[in-house]
């Protein structure tokens, strides 16, 4: 083999190792993320004389929590498997889609601390706690996207060559996570200052919000559907 041939086969595999750097450190960010997540559960003391009655009035606000970190969970699953496809596209990086991918880390990292306000937050401080929680959801999901637009946009010397339509099958499915969280964050909004007197109206405000979110979900999946098989039929 000659000199040229190796130093070029170097560079790859130098290049390759770099590249799974890149990936690697954000898969320990999600990791580290749902480990400290975990951490903030924790049983409560219980007494040796205590009735059945304590015991699961002391045991309610551990469920409460368990449900937070559950969801919590769901939500960072979703993150890392979007991430992963994403990722999926790289051949190579540049500085700006590391400063916009540490940007999504950033607040994959801040949900234990989002989780946390929930956990130990009182029913008087629960819509901070609520707004905390929701904010880094939705900031965490505005972050993706422009990841995504990054890429598919001015990243294309890092990108594998991407059809136009699949380029818009793509950045609608990273943006109407943005919509549907937004509709569910107007109707906690409404909910905790706007009909706070009122939380029998909870599920009308709540329950038109989840339909619409569904109907605009399934409406877009229809549509990416129509455009694949487009492209199917016209190979």
């Amino acid at each position: 083999m000659k000199d040229n041939e190796i130093r070029k086969l170097e560079s790859e595999m130098h290049h390759e190792f770099q590249l799974e750097r890149v990936i690697l450190f954000s898969d320990a960010v999600f990791a580290i993320a749902i480990t400290l997540m975990v951490i903030e559960l924790k049983f409560p003391e219980i007494e040796k004389n205590e009735t059945a009655h304590e015991f699961w009035m002391s045991v309610i606000p551990v469920i409460r929590n368990f449900i937070a970190l559950m969801i919590s969970f769901i939500f960072i699953g979703m993150y890392w498997y979007r991430h992963l496809k994403l990722c999926g596209l790289l051949i190579d990086f540049n500085r700006g889609f590391i400063a916009l991918n540490l940007l999504f880390l950033f607040f994959i990292v801040l949900f234990p601390f989002s989780v946390s306000s929930m956990m130990h937050m009182g029913e008087s401080a629960f819509h901070v706690a609520a707004f905390v929680y929701f904010g880094n959801i939705f900031f965490t999901t505005v972050a993706h996207f422009v990841l995504y637009v990054y890429l598919l946009g001015k990243g294309k010397s890092i990108c594998k060559p991407v059809s136009e339509v699949e380029k818009k099958i793509l950045l609608e499915n990273s943006f109407i996570p943005i919509v549907l969280i937004s509709l569910l964050f107007i109707a906690l909004f409404l909910t905790l200052f706007v009909f706070k007197d009122n939380p029998e109206y909870t599920g009308l405000i709540f329950l038109p919000a989840a339909v619409l979110a569904f109907g605009i979900r399934r409406r877009f999946r229809r549509r990416h559907k129509k455009l694949r098989e487009a492209i199917t039929i016209g190979k």
